[in-house]
């Protein structure tokens, strides 16, 4: 049983600090804006630092540089991606892991209801559930998950023949989990699933 009247002080003091965490926000953004002003046309000193520190690499325009937006069409196609999944349970019943991608075709202008599609996948062989020796759970199924994300992402455009197209995905465009497999060993699967990755990102491109 949960006893609300208890909980009343903590809500309180949780409410004081939100309300000191949004000034130092407001602050700390204000800082970012002066230092976006301040170092603007410093990208190419930045550019070492950077590079030592492993973050973003400066570009040569200015920092503050922005370009106005085109005038919107009025017919485009958007197309979008995304995919969620439901981990290995070694305690299951039994053993097995789901993919499922979900993904929209919108033609703005069009008058076309969007079409929506699912696509889930169910891994239960030997062959679908280890990868090297390891159970495919955890990183290793985010991997595969980002891959088919972006694999139906690209069917999809390459079904297509609407202009101009938006493709939209859900996260990063880099595989950032693979970093958290940095070994020698695992350098071949990482290049492999990087590969994989960008020639998908290549056919949407394309």
């Amino acid at each position: 049983m949960l006893e609300l009247s208890q909980l009343s002080e903590q809500v309180q003091a949780m409410s004081r600090e939100i309300a000191v965490r949004r000034r130092q926000r407001a602050d700390l953004l204000a800082l970012a804006r002066r230092w976006l002003t301040r170092y603007a046309d410093l990208g190419e000193q930045l550019r070492h630092p950077a590079r030592s520190s492993r973050t973003a690499i400066p570009t040569a325009e200015p920092f503050d540089h922005y370009v106005s937006l085109p005038a919107i069409p009025e017919c485009f196609t958007v197309i979008a991606a995304d995919g969620s999944q439901i981990q290995p349970d070694r305690h299951g019943a039994a053993l097995y892991h789901l993919i499922n991608v979900g993904s929209i075709v919108y033609r703005h202008g069009s008058g076309q209801a969007p079409v929506a599609y699912s696509h889930p996948t169910l891994g239960y062989t030997d062959d679908d559930l280890y990868e090297n020796g390891l159970l495919v759970d955890g990183n290793l199924l985010d991997v595969r998950r980002d891959l088919a994300e972006i694999t139906r992402l690209a069917e999809l455009c390459a079904e297509s023949s609407t202009d101009p197209q938006i493709a939209l995905i859900d996260g990063t465009l880099l595989l950032w989990v693979l970093e958290e497999r940095a070994n020698t060993r695992a350098d071949e699967w990482r290049r492999v699933k990087v590969l994989a990755y960008l020639e998908q990102l290549q056919r949407i491109h394309e």
